[in-house]
């Protein structure tokens, strides 16, 4: 997890919205969150662990959780946490908000808590869950290997064996190695797969070979009979097969015979249809045409008469209804000529609602100009003792100006004492800075030399006639050529070691298998051996100790360097401050302007002239006042006598006005006083009642005039109509007689009994085609029948169909298919026994086998259940991970104690010291010193933090610690800043909370947090 923002607001003592940019942090490696005690700083680690597990380190769900952490000055809360995670390296985001109450200030609702993974431009919502899967740790481990709060630092170290051994099961996901349930499981398992295979081979029958070979015996002979029923059942089957097709002949000959006789009954039917058919066809072609057409115009006929009574109705009924629109028209038209008298009337009541109007207006505004013009005298009269009041006062104003009038320069002369005091200050914290700093370069310097003494003493040779800075080159290539050199003889003694082992081989008159040689005077001895490896052995040691001194040297070096460099860089930037304070020192000491009336030496006498004056100064603010308000009074009365003025002036002129607009009215009407004291409202009414009727009457006399023209126009179009719907019936009436007369004379001319019978017969569902096809069908059918019967009893003629002898095979073959039907049955159930005895000896050696490999397994079980009892196994694996882990840790610590202790793990997964110091004896952990304990438990931290990037590789690895550097000496803090630098080269990310001064000079890249009693914590860069 790699930080990237973090806002805050309302949460513990940050009132305000407040904004961290962590990457130009994380970019810097190792960065700082400074500030005093209490400003904040430790709420920044506290909103990441609960922005992500929902958790802090202060309070839980029983302390009032959502009260408390809301600052007491803010309604409202809120965490935005964005990081990354993960590889591919993805970006998610916690937001954490919540609200307190309006109405009640102690009641603050639930916080609302959601996340979001970044997939390209947008955000995602997930579960709180899938990002705590992200980061890889819960909450407990999270604050032991990432984000360490304050006080939880040595949390690790001072764990006991149960919750260290929990630890290690939830970092290297060991609970995947407790398998003693699961093999209990699978133990039970194979116990009952054992029992059901037992009791399955109990139930199985075992047959021998000679009861196989028995039943072979009986299917042959069984087989046998069946091929003899089989041939006389051929045999019988092909009789029955001629039998069958002259029965068929015979049954054909019966049927055909029968329908011969049918179609002799329908022969007379046939001749009277034939006649049918002639009548038909004549009638249809002779008078056809004519009857259709005496037929259409009958309907046509029918059709208009019908018509003809409804229009008739129709222009009755128009006729009714022109009489009464007639009547309405007479009486609208008498309503629509008095409109004459009512528009002259409206227009009347205009003329005297306008004079009565302006009449009112005239009186309201005379009203109002006497109320004006009194108020005017009201405020002139007050004018005169104001004027007095702010004479007065301006003379008395004058006076204390006069007594004040030192007051500036003595306030410029205060500024310039405190300026002067300050830049004084400054100068001095500065020099006093710069000569500390000098001081420690020179430690520095003498310690680098001290350290450059050591390795030449350690090397002379290595080291004679060389500068000293090139010191710890010149020895770390020698080491590298001893390094290849104790190699090359390690090798060596290697294979000195394989001819030994040949050797023991040798025998005399045998080859050797290296020289081939059959003699061997004198063979490679052990003695020889031994005392080359235990020399070897012993360069070993010495040059690994070299190895890691030069190394300690050269980062020793390296620190001491850095530190040199920013020392003398921070030594440049303060001589340059003092260098700028100096001139604006000489500046202001030569810009004093005391104006002759003091001089830079006289302090004193400037603050006490200032305090004097500053009574008089109380004073004249008072006179200002009360002058500056006696000026406010008088202009506030100048303006409302101009605005009286002002509006007396306008309603004078609208008095005049309205006095000309009123003679006007006068000069068309004149109303009296009576009827100008009538309501307006009234009049008006009156008006609008007019205005409406005249509409009424407009509107109905309209509707009157179109209503009287639509019916005379509908009356019109009906008269119309009938008349054409008469003449049309009186000429189809004639035609349909003429039609009549002239078919029934055709009628008789052709044979027919007249007109009737001739539409009749056309009127008949008769279908020439189909009957003629129904004829010329019985003729060719009757034909074909004859022929068919002759033939079937020619066949009959040449071999007789016997029926007897027909039962009497079918009855023989009937019994055969028995008889073979019962034979087959009984092989069935021979083969069926055969193959069941097969396959139950099949089956017996199968569960057989498996019974035996179920057995075996149940062994194997019972060794794993050994194993994995009561933990066993994880407790085993969790030691190894943890002897890993300290094992890590141990080589930090042993370099931060100047290999002077180091940490192991003892019986019971305890970890303890040992003290090279004292003979290489082992003590617990909590004999160690406060600075011990911080670097035993820094060792250990940074160790935790190794594993869970190993175990989620992909980003930088990233470690927060707050606090715990307060027990340590200056010695001791500075070894561990040492330490804490020299992880930028292990690609880490160290952040550090701390208040400690030291450590605030030495760190570039970081930002303070400070604390205001009005805005609350706020974050300085």
């Amino acid at each position: 997890m790699i930080p990237v923002t973090l806002t805050l607001q309302g949460i513990y003592s940050y009132r305000q919205r407040t904004a961290i940019d962590f990457r130009p942090l994380v970019q810097a490696r190792l960065f700082g969150i400074f500030g005093r005690t209490g400003s904040g700083k430790s709420a920044i680690i506290e909103a990441i662990t609960y922005a992500i597990f929902g958790e802090t380190e202060r309070l839980n769900k029983r302390d009032g959780r959502a009260y408390n952490m809301m600052n007491l000055r803010s309604n409202e809360l809120l965490i935005d946490y964005e990081f990354t995670a993960g590889f591919p390296v993805v970006s998610y985001r916690c937001i954490v908000k919540g609200q307190r109450n309006k109405k009640r200030f102690d009641d603050a609702k639930a916080y609302e808590h959601v996340a979001f993974r970044r997939e390209g431009s947008e955000w995602i919502p997930i579960t709180l869950g899938d990002v705590q899967q992200a980061v890889g740790l819960n909450y407990d481990n999270f604050r032991r290997a990432v984000i360490i709060p304050q006080g939880r630092f040595q949390d690790f170290l001072q764990l006991g064996d149960t919750d260290r051994t929990r630890m290690m099961k939830e970092l290297f996901d060991l609970n995947r190695f407790e398998l003693a349930p699961r093999v209990a499981q699978l133990e039970n398992i194979t116990g009952q797969q054992i029992s059901h295979l037992e009791g399955k081979c109990s139930n199985l029958v075992k047959h021998e070979d000679d009861w196989f070979d028995a039943q072979q015996q009986l299917i042959v002979e069984h087989v046998k009979v069946l091929a003899d029923l089989e041939t006389e059942a051929t045999e019988l089957n092909r009789q029955l097969i001629r039998l069958r097709e002259l029965a068929a002949i015979d049954k054909e000959l019966s049927e055909r015979q029968h329908q011969f006789a049918l179609l002799a009954g329908r022969a007379e039917e046939i001749i009277s249809l034939e006649l049918r058919l002639k009548q038909v066809v004549l009638c249809r072609s002779k008078f056809q045409a004519k009857a259709e057409a005496l037929r259409a115009d009958e309907l046509k006929l029918v059709g208009f008469i019908p018509k003809l009574k409804e229009q008739q109705l129709t222009t009755t009924r128009l006729r009714q209804q022109e009489a009464i629109t007639l009547g309405v028209f007479e009486k609208s038209s008498a309503a629509y000529n008095l409109n004459g008298e009512r528009t002259a009337r409206v227009e009347l009541l205009q003329q005297q609602v306008g004079q009565v109007l302006l009449f009112n207006q005239l009186t309201e505004t005379g009203v109002r100009l006497t109320k004006g013009r009194d108020l005017l005298g009201v405020e002139e009269a007050k004018f005169g003792p104001l004027q007095e009041s702010i004479a007065v006062a301006l003379k008395d104003l004058i006076r204390i100006r006069e007594q004040t009038a030192i007051f500036p320069l003595l306030a410029r002369l205060v500024q310039w004492h405190d300026q002067r005091i300050q830049l004084t200050k400054n100068l001095a914290a500065l020099k006093e800075e710069r000569a500390l700093l000098t001081g420690r370069l020179d430690a520095l310097s003498e310690q680098q030399h001290s350290t450059q003494l050591t390795l030449a003493a350690s090397f002379p040779d290595v080291c004679s006639g060389l500068p000293q800075g090139e010191f710890a080159e010149a020895v770390s290539g020698y080491l590298a050529g001893e390094e290849q050199t104790l190699i090359t003889s390690e090798q060596h003694l290697a294979l000195q070691k394989k001819l030994q082992s040949l050797a023991g081989t040798l025998a005399e008159g045998e080859a050797c298998p290296v020289c081939g040689s059959l003699h061997h005077p004198e063979p490679l001895s052990q003695g020889d051996m031994s005392q080359n490896e235990v020399a070897l052995a012993q360069r070993r040691r010495l040059l690994v100790s070299q190895q890691e001194m030069i190394q300690q040297v050269r980062r020793e070096m390296l620190v001491s360097n850095e530190q040199a460099e920013a020392m003398k860089r921070r030594n440049g930037e303060l001589t340059l401050q003092i260098q700028s304070l100096e001139i604006e020192w000489s500046n202001h000491m030569a810009d004093f302007g005391g104006e002759g009336l003091y001089q830079p030496h006289e302090e004193e006498p400037v603050r006490k002239a200032w305090a004097e004056t500053s009574i008089r100064q109380a004073e004249q603010q008072k006179a200002e006042t009360e002058y500056a308000a006696l000026l406010s009074r008088q202009s506030t009365h100048e303006a409302t006598i101009a605005r009286y003025r002002e509006r007396i002036e306008v309603l004078g002129m609208q008095q005049l006005e309205l006095n000309e607009q009123y003679e006007k009215h006068r000069e068309v009407k004149a109303f009296s006083p009576e009827e100008l004291l009538r309501d307006p409202e009234e009049l008006k009414q009156e008006m609008v009642l007019l205005k409406q009727k005249i509409q009424q009457a407009v509107m109905q006399y309209d509707k009157s005039i179109a209503e009287k023209q639509q019916v005379q126009q509908w009356l019109f179009q009906a008269e119309t109509i009938l008349k054409m719907l008469e003449s049309q019936v009186a000429e189809l009436t004639i035609a349909v007689g003429s039609r009549s007369s002239e078919l029934d004379a055709a009628a008789l001319a052709e044979g027919f009994a007249g007109k009737q019978a001739v539409i009749e017969l056309l009127a008949l569902p008769f279908d020439e085609i189909q009957i003629s096809r129904e004829i010329n069908a019985y003729r060719e059918t009757e034909a074909t029948l004859h022929n068919r019967i002759a033939e079937l009893a020619k066949s009959l003629s040449d071999e007789p169909y016997d029926a007897v002898l027909h039962n009497e095979s079918t009855a023989s073959l009937m019994l055969l298919i028995e008889k073979q039907k019962e034979l087959t049955l009984v092989l069935d159930r021979l083969y069926q026994a055969v193959k069941q005895a097969e396959a139950q000896q099949a089956e017996l050696k199968r569960l057989e086998k498996e019974l035996e490999a179920a057995r075996f397994r149940a062994a194997n079980l019972a060794s794993l259940a050994k194993l994995f009892k009561a933990s066993g196994f994880v407790n085993f694996v969790s030691s190894v991970y943890l002897e890993q882990l300290v094992g890590i840790a141990n080589k930090r610590f042993h370099v931060l104690t100047n290999r002077q202790l180091s940490m192991e793990l003892a019986d019971g997964n305890n970890i303890v010291i040992r003290d090279y110091l004292n003979g290489g004896h082992l003590r617990s952990v909590k004999t160690l010193s406060g600075g011990q304990t911080f670097q035993a438990s820094l060792s250990l931290a940074l160790a935790l933090a190794d594993v869970v990037h190993a175990r989620r590789p992909g980003t930088d690895n990233f470690f927060f610690l707050d606090e715990g550097f307060g027990s340590l000496d200056k010695e001791s803090l500075q070894m561990v800043f040492d330490t804490l630098r020299t992880l930028r080269l292990e690609n880490r990310i160290v952040g550090l909370i701390s208040h400690v001064e030291e450590l605030q000079q030495e760190i570039d890249a970081h930002i303070r947090v400070v604390s205001d009693e009005e805005e609350g914590s706020r974050i300085v860069d």
